[in-house]
């Protein structure tokens, strides 16, 4: 649990914050997780509209080193390897644009 903390707060909040800038970027990594193109608006407190990253160290395909992040766009959920990539930026960095990429190109959302 400790390593999955650290991922999320060390390597995936900083790879959207230094690539805030990137509109397409976070418009595509918005539409792979939840299917839509943008954020809904919502009121302050207002619960309703969450992406939610989860941590899977059981299904026997996320335990690949280089398994791809999953979602499940009807519960705007992202699904990442218990592993974490072993903490390396680059290797997430990698294979989350090669999804966004494939969504991208195929035009359909991941679940």
């Amino acid at each position: 649990l400790d390593e999955q903390k650290w991922f999320f707060e060390n390597i995936m909040k900083k790879i959207i914050i230094d690539r805030s800038e990137d509109t397409k970027f976070l418009s595509e990594f918005v539409s792979f997780i939840t299917g839509l193109t943008f954020v809904p608006n919502r009121k302050k407190g207002d619960a309703s509209y969450e992406i939610l990253i989860e941590f899977d160290s059981i299904d026997e395909n996320r335990k690949q080193p280089r398994a791809y992040p999953e979602s499940k766009t009807c519960a705007n959920v992202m699904i990442l390897p218990g592993h974490v990539y072993d903490n390396n930026r680059e290797t997430f960095e990698e294979l989350l644009d090669e999804c966004l990429e494939q969504v991208k190109q195929n035009n359909f959302s991941s679940g």
